[in-house]
């Protein structure tokens, strides 16, 4: 089991909790992104820890969320600064990841996104010495987006 200590409590209401439904491409450049723990995930109860952290779910099916302001530090979830959000197009993932000076230490991460993160990577030329991250995801039933950002 997981200990109670650290989650937040039901129905507390969080500040700066963005407007629901905001569409991911319009998730701005500097906000920020929670990769909750598998528990909260688990635990069926992913929506109202988003509420309750002042995020909001890129997809309801997919456990990554944004906020425009620094969410709070947990042991629940992992948080990054975003630098891009762009629509995922494999010639601009090459390019972007460059433009930012990504390099062979950067993490790659999926859900909801077909390839693995070892066949992407194995088609990147992460070339910088930046150790940033690449978030690979969907909203929607066809939108895939790519997320790049670093652990904050």
């Amino acid at each position: 089991g997981v200990p109670a200590a650290g989650v937040p409590a039901a129905g507390v209401p969080a500040a700066g909790v963005p407007a629901a439904g905001v569409p991911a491409a319009g998730v701005p450049e500097g906000s920020w992104l929670i990769e909750p723990h598998a528990a909260i995930i688990r635990s069926g109860a992913l929506a109202q820890y988003c509420r309750e952290q002042g995020c909001e779910p890129i997809d309801p099916r997919i456990a990554y969320a944004w906020s425009a302001v620094m969410p709070p530090e947990n042991p629940w979830h992992r948080r990054f600064r975003l630098l891009r959000v762009e629509p995922y197009q494999r010639k601009a993932l090459q390019r972007i990841a460059a433009e930012l000076g990504f390099g062979p230490s950067t993490e790659i991460k999926k859900r909801g996104f077909p390839d693995t993160p070892e066949d992407v990577r194995a088609r990147l030329k992460l070339t910088g010495t930046r150790r940033g991250v690449i978030f690979l995801t969907r909203r929607g039933e066809g939108e895939h987006l790519m997320l790049f950002g670093e652990r904050a």
